[in-house]
């Protein structure tokens, strides 16, 4: 029988029905796979989360991970870790590299560069702090507050010197270690300087900004351009580009791609990359970015935390990150630490942390004194001009508990812990492995002085 075209076209026009080709979705296909990033703070925590992977027991949302499906692993750094923090770096490389997956080392720039700029910065606000100053000597109480609140809302002006356009070009290796992805000056320099408090200690709802400034921004920053390194589409995407006046007046270069609010994103955001992946995420052509944090399951507590920050990024970039905590979720503790680290020669490996972080509590700085005579000196100078400049912002916290007669300054509450404990060691304070009573009965760790979660 000979093949009858017109019959079988028009059987074909029957079965097209062009407002269900209409309403399709464009991606049709299987969601193509995210990345797995290990946020590595160089501790215990983070530390055990690599060496599930090592040992392929690690689970994340039910579902196995390996080295085989391990992308890179991440440091950033605040400038100011300990010597037995940094020495962990060495030992995870070694760990990683068979497997081939890269560590990345989001250094601080370089003293050359930073300072300079810094000092120069320092002058103005110094100016403007003896302002408010002479005003509360002649009693204009409303002048100073009012001089006090546009200092607080200041920040250094200009681009960062040691973000250099030729640097921007650079490879992500080079960038890490020449300090490009981090915003600030190392950390003690900026609480010093600065003459408004900086918050250091984490609140309900809200990171410490050390935190922020330090670690969560920078990473965020590297991982847009790991992004646009690992999917070359996402990288066509950043080079088509068009040009056009900002709300400024000024010829500016963006890409043909809209953020979640609609407008265009600059070609120089430091988040473009993730943005795009974002927007790639929401409309279901891929799955979101597995970014690994260490919290042991009985720090549980920190989760919250870390979710509500997660809660406040630009959309598309809320879409492509998927913060996971696999201890919580596997129920891994601080003593099932232990066993885990030393089936792998890393039992050695302390907490880590910045050396003046408040979170510590006073047990922290009374080990400091003893472990690094220099860096409790350079402390206690450091304290002494916050001090000059607000009577009640030191380290260990802001207005004085006069109502439990807690002493203020730094040394003060040292002395004060040190007569509460006089037997601990340096190493039972590094090592995280004591708790006391403390005030109503509850339990406080006699290292981070937090309410209910002392180690027994």
């Amino acid at each position: 029988m000979a093949f009858d075209l017109d019959a079988f076209l028009s059987k074909a026009r029957a079965k097209f029905d062009l407002d269900t080709e209409l309403r399709a979705p464009s991606y049709t296909g299987k969601k193509k796979p995210g990345l797995v990033i290990l946020s590595h703070g160089l501790g215990r925590d983070s530390s055990t989360v690599l060496a599930l992977v090592l040992d392929g027991k690690l689970k994340v949302d039910g579902k196995k991970v390996g080295t085989d499906q391990l992308d890179a692993v991440v440091f950033s750094d605040t400038g100011y870790e300990l010597d037995f923090t940094m020495n962990v770096k060495d030992v995870m490389v070694e760990a990683l590299e068979p497997h081939g997956i890269p560590f990345f080392h989001l250094e601080t720039p370089p003293a050359r560069l930073w300072k300079p700029w810094w000092k120069k910065r320092r002058k103005e606000w110094l100016r403007r702090f003896e302002e408010i100053e002479r005003a509360r000597d002649r009693g204009q109480t409303a002048k100073a507050k009012k001089l006090w609140d546009a200092l607080c809302v200041r920040e250094p002006k200009g681009a960062l010197p040691w973000r250099t356009d030729r640097l921007r070009r650079a490879s992500i290796e080079k960038k890490a270690a020449q300090g490009y992805y981090q915003a600030q000056v190392p950390l003690l320099e900026r609480v010093m300087e600065r003459s408004r408090p900086i918050i250091l200690h984490s609140k309900k709802g809200r990171s410490a900004e050390c935190t922020v400034n330090h670690k969560i921004m920078p990473i965020r920053h590297w991982l847009s351009d790991f992004v646009a390194r690992s999917f070359p589409e996402i990288q066509d995407e950043l080079n088509d580009t068009f040009w056009k006046r900002n709300n400024h007046g000024i010829q500016t270069e963006y890409l043909n791609h809209r953020d979640e609010k609609g407008h265009v994103i600059a070609a120089d955001d430091f988040l473009a990359a993730l943005k795009v992946y974002g927007a790639q995420v929401e409309a279901g052509e891929r799955e979101p970015i597995t970014m690994m944090i260490g919290y042991a399951a009985d720090e549980a507590h920190r989760v919250d935390r870390g979710q509500e920050g997660i809660s406040k990024a630009p959309g598309y970039v809320r879409a492509a990150l998927h913060e996971v905590y696999p201890l919580v979720e596997g129920g891994v503790g601080k003593p099932e630490e232990i066993g885990i680290l030393e089936r792998h020669g890393w039992n050695w490996i302390r907490k880590s942390g910045c050396a003046f972080c408040p979170e510590a509590g006073a047990g922290w700085f009374w080990a400091l004194s003893q472990y690094d005579p220099q860096m409790w000196r350079l402390l206690l100078r450091s304290e002494q001009e916050m001090v000059r400049r607000n009577p009640l912002y030191t380290f260990l916290g802001g207005k004085p508990l006069k109502s439990l007669g807690r002493p203020k300054t730094l040394q003060e509450r040292v002395n004060y812990w040190r007569q509460r404990n006089p037997t601990m060691t340096v190493n039972d304070v590094f090592d995280k492995g004591y708790s006391r009573k403390g005030s109503y009965n509850h339990e406080i760790c006699g290292v981070c002085g937090g309410y209910g979660y002392g180690l027994k």
